[in-house]
């Protein structure tokens, strides 16, 4: 027997409401796997502890920039940070990589004031460039774009004195055309 279409039953859910037979989790595997990253994790931290202590302590405010300040989709304030962040924290960890390579070298360097300062100030870099290079950008932009406008004024006053000012008519529609078409031949 086949279903009404006035039954509630037949009409597809509405758009953006999960199924309630399936829990409300997304299917097709768009949901991380909580437990593989878990286990990822773990490794991770077992295979390189000091480097790991390093990034989470050293990447702080990219960590502060991702999760709590950019709430943006494009992320810039995050890349911005986290570039320079990086960049800032890097020369510490290659002194544990090439180094002792221990939990106890890595605690050294993030107990030092000047290693730390090094890594937070280069944060620091990162944002003063977000709140200021885009502006500067635009005020440049908005120069070039004025000068383009000048120029392009310049070229069609001189094609006006050249060409007269048929030039700077708009040329009609086929919709005008046939109006001024019908029009004389109404007045003929």
């Amino acid at each position: 027997m086949a279903r009404q279409p006035d039954d509630p039953k037949a009409l597809p859910p509405p758009a953006g409401k999960a199924k309630a037979k399936g829990g409300g989790a997304p299917s097709g595997g768009k949901r991380p796997n909580l437990v593989l990253s878990a286990i990822i994790l773990v490794v991770v931290m077992l295979l390189a502890l000091p480097q790991v202590l390093i990034l989470a302590i050293g990447m702080l405010p990219t960590w502060v920039a991702i999760f709590l300040i950019d709430q943006t989709k494009e992320k810039y304030a995050s890349f911005c940070v986290g570039g320079l962040n990086f960049c800032g924290t890097l020369p510490y960890l290659i002194d544990v990589w090439t180094g002792a390579n221990t939990t106890m070298a890595a605690i050294l360097v993030l107990a030092d004031v000047f290693s730390l300062l090094i890594m937070y100030g280069a944060a620091a870099i990162g944002w003063v460039l977000f709140m200021f290079v885009p502006p500067f950008a635009a005020m440049g932009l908005q120069v070039l774009n004025e000068r383009k406008i000048a120029q392009l004024r310049e070229r069609q006053r001189k094609l006006i004195e050249e060409w007269g000012d048929g030039v700077t008519e708009t040329p009609d529609t086929p919709e005008e055309k046939a109006r001024k078409k019908r029009q004389r031949l109404l007045d003929k």
